[in-house]
């Protein structure tokens, strides 16, 4: 059976729109990585916006962030469709550890745009059902708190200020649902609050900017380790010139069999 390889190209960085804010310290350890590695190994997944000539970061906004750190113009990206029911859309949590709750939860209470209801803790995820809810907060007391946007607020906005609290304090675990009552059991003695976000669209992903590390995007084909020298992204060639470039370091990769596609689950230890 041929080969489909993933649709590979190089775009003009401003036509790149970030659905999730980036981490600014991730981002200048990207940037530094790259400028010591000298090439682009893991291309940024983008989808086109409808109606316009933007194409929206499904995953990657560290590594775009990364590029503007470097002043590139121009980025290979990997584009897919966005309507494929192949390009799933999950979400993350945040469990945080060695942080003062109690002092967390009460900047939480304090942000203004927000209103913070106490709920049971055994159903918190179900309070994420609630229209509007931007999160849960469920500190390690037992107790579950649910934060909505006051009218006329976004949910987005929210998430925003709640993450605003902690993303600079401490380091975010990211974990999956079925991850959330493990990975706190296990981390119990350091856990300071499981921070619960409720699911998303993909038309939400479109219409709104996120916070950074929030959700998740499967993408099937994905491509790794391209590693495409970053002098094909600096200077002042055009587009055209940048993208013959990338056509021919795939073809030589392809003669020289490099590629090769993993249609089974596949961990990584040296990633």
């Amino acid at each position: 059976m041929e080969l489909k390889l993933p649709d590979l190209r190089i775009v003009d960085t401003r036509r790149l729109v970030l659905h999730e804010e980036s981490d600014p310290s991730r981002s200048e350890r990207i940037a530094a990585r790259l400028a010591e590695e000298k090439v682009l190994g893991n291309p940024p997944i983008v989808a086109s916006v409808p109606g316009t000539s933007k194409l929206i970061v499904l995953d990657g906004a560290n590594r775009v962030s990364a590029a503007f750190v470097l002043k590139l113009t121009a980025l290979m990206v990997q584009v897919v469709d966005y309507a494929d029911p192949e390009v799933r859309l999950h979400r993350w949590h945040h469990l945080l550890l060695e942080l003062d709750g109690a002092a967390l939860l009460e900047s939480v209470r304090k942000i203004p745009l927000a209103i913070v209801e106490k709920t049971e803790a055994k159903t918190a995820e179900r309070a994420l059902s609630g229209k509007r809810v931007a999160c849960v907060v469920r500190p390690r007391n037992g107790t579950a708190w649910r934060v909505l946007p006051r009218p006329g607020v976004s949910p987005a906005a929210v998430m925003r200020a709640v993450t605003d609290i902690y993303k600079r304090r401490t380091q975010i675990y990211r974990i999956a649902d079925e991850q959330i009552d493990r990975l706190a059991e296990q981390t119990a003695a350091n856990v300071t609050a499981v921070i619960l976000f409720p699911g998303f669209r993909k038309q939400d992903i479109v219409r709104f900017a996120l916070k950074e590390g929030i959700t998740k995007h499967f993408i099937p084909n994905r491509a790794l380790k391209v590693n495409l020298p970053l002098s094909v992204l600096r200077g002042k060639k055009t587009l055209a010139a940048r993208n013959r470039e990338l056509a021919a370091l795939i073809a030589r990769k392809s003669r020289e069999k490099k590629i090769r596609a993993y249609p089974e689950p596949t961990v990584i230890f040296d990633e």
